[in-house]
């Protein structure tokens, strides 16, 4: 039996005994009572096997164990010609029973089994982005910041790091509140009524709608839920969802008289289409990504320098480019040409890993730039293989507000020559979120003084290459690591 035995108990005697035809035929399918004796995995059965699913799905609400089932069956049957259509049909097919599986979103690894459609659930859908396909940048997404969810902050940084100027005040005021609305929305999960209600408090509709029926897609059986979501489509006189709504319900709890009788008196006022039941089609509507929008009067006029100016992002690349309050520049640039008493609020992204050894940042680069500037407030730090004293670290670091410090095989000594003290660095960096450093010294006092220091953020990261000094205290730098929540750790 595809289905639990627990699922089953639950289910109206009218429909239990549906499932029990189904499960019926697909057991002789299965067993080649029906005239198919060729082993489970073949065309021939699969295709009795889809038909029959398909046809009890046009009468009946159908539980995700079957549609789950059925995905894998294809994807066995049809592994090399014509999968990903198929997985494509089963998986909106599947969407509109509320069976909603966030494995398609990336089935083989990369290939969507949605397309296009985007989810805004509170257990955030694209992380997978992040790994496969195409790395961060496919988060730094100002969609992403318009709704509460699981990943909120991460997105958040992201786009502060893509983008090539502040951003806007709307957006930085939105994630706010979006944060405080994840926050609430989560510890209200175990009261439908309350979770209900603060779902509302987003103002947005589909985010709203995705994540009730994910939550009813879990529990056919919440009848709670199921009403509050039918009284609030009534309220909002978004008719034809409700219609469709209700044939759900109607078609999963086949006992439920009263509530079959309004569905009809339902079907004669709002005169839905006969085929309503099969198409359940939902019209997405994407957000823009704002950083996809370039500033072409800002390129036109490029500057000839930053002088006395402000500088949001300076990254390194193979041209120079100035878009907006960014700047990149190329490893063999001279600092001097474009700053002078100029001021980077935002990100330091001088990584050269992308470039020919022949063609790498130099070594003594950002001691070259830090004189060039009155002041450095930059949230996001990246450089690589970079000669720097402890002062000009400070010059970088000393604001607090770093979130992001990114030191590769970089060489930091003190004016006596020797490498900085770990707990040196760490307590400029109150907020630090993820962390990388190379060549640090470490001290009799270095766990003592993590623990004693206040930090304000999650640590997400946290990885020293190339440790000199003293034996660190195991215990307390083990307890440093718990109290900052540590998600990463590599030595």
């Amino acid at each position: 039996m595809i289905l639990s035995k627990e699922f089953y108990q639950k289910c109206d005697p009218t429909y239990q005994k549906a499932i029990d035809k189904l499960e019926r035929t697909l057991a002789d399918i299965t067993n080649g009572k029906n005239g198919c004796n060729h082993v489970l995995y073949c065309k021939e059965k699969f295709n009795k096997f889809e038909s029959t699913i398909l046809n009890f799905s046009k009468k009946y609400l159908t539980p995700k164990e079957y549609w789950n089932y059925y995905m894998r069956y294809f994807g066995i049957v049809y592994r090399h010609k014509n999968w990903q259509e198929g997985s494509c049909k089963i998986a909106k097919r599947a969407l509109f029973h509320l069976c909603y599986n966030e494995d398609w979103k990336h089935l083989d690894g990369f290939f969507r089994a949605y397309g296009e459609r985007y989810f805004k659930l509170l257990d955030f859908q694209y992380r997978h982005d992040e790994y496969i396909l195409g790395g961060s940048d496919k988060l730094a997404n100002v969609r992403h910041l318009q709704y509460p969810h699981s990943y909120l902050r991460e997105c958040f940084r992201y786009f502060e790091k893509k983008a090539t100027s502040h951003p806007s005040v709307e957006i930085v005021n939105r994630y706010k509140k979006m944060q405080k609305l994840y926050a609430k929305i989560k510890s209200l999960e175990g009261n439908v009524e309350e979770w209900f209600e603060s779902l509302l408090e987003v103002e947005d509709d589909e985010f709203f709608m995705d994540n009730v029926e994910r939550r009813l897609g879990d529990n056919l059986f919440d009848v709670k839920l199921w009403n509050l979501y039918l009284t609030f489509l009534e309220e909002k006189k978004q008719y034809k969802k409700l219609l469709v709504t209700l044939s759900k319900y109607c078609c999963f709890f086949l006992d439920d008289k009263e509530m079959l009788e309004k569905y009809h008196k339902a079907l004669i006022k709002f005169v839905l289409k006969k085929n309503e039941f099969e198409s359940g089609e939902n019209d997405t509507k994407e957000v823009g990504d704002e950083n996809d929008e370039t500033n072409e009067q800002s390129n036109k006029n490029i500057r000839d320098n930053f002088y006395n100016s402000y500088c949001y992002r300076l990254s390194i690349g193979s041209s120079v480019v100035f878009e907006n309050d960014s700047l990149t520049i190329t490893p063999s640039s001279d600092p001097k040409l474009f700053f002078k008493n100029s001021v980077i609020d935002g990100c330091i992204l001088l990584k050269d890993y992308v470039f020919t050894s022949t063609d790498s940042v130099p070594s003594t680069f950002t001691s070259k730039l830090i004189p060039r500037l009155r002041c450095c407030t930059a949230k996001f730090i990246e450089i690589a293989k970079q000669h720097l004293s402890f002062v000009e670290l400070q010059f970088l670091i000393k604001h607090g507000g770093v979130v992001h410090l990114y030191m590769y095989r970089c060489e930091i000594k003190d004016k006596n020559g020797d490498y900085i003290a770990l707990e040196d660095i760490m307590k400029y960096l109150p907020n630090i979120e993820k962390l990388q450093l190379s060549n640090i010294r470490t001290t009799s006092k270095t766990a003592l003084a993590l623990t004693k220091q206040k930090f304000y953020s999650k640590l997400r990261h946290f990885s020293i290459d190339s440790i000199y000094g003293e034996p660190l205290d195991a215990k307390l730098f083990l307890k440093f690591l718990k109290v900052s929540f540590l998600h990463f750790c590599y030595k």
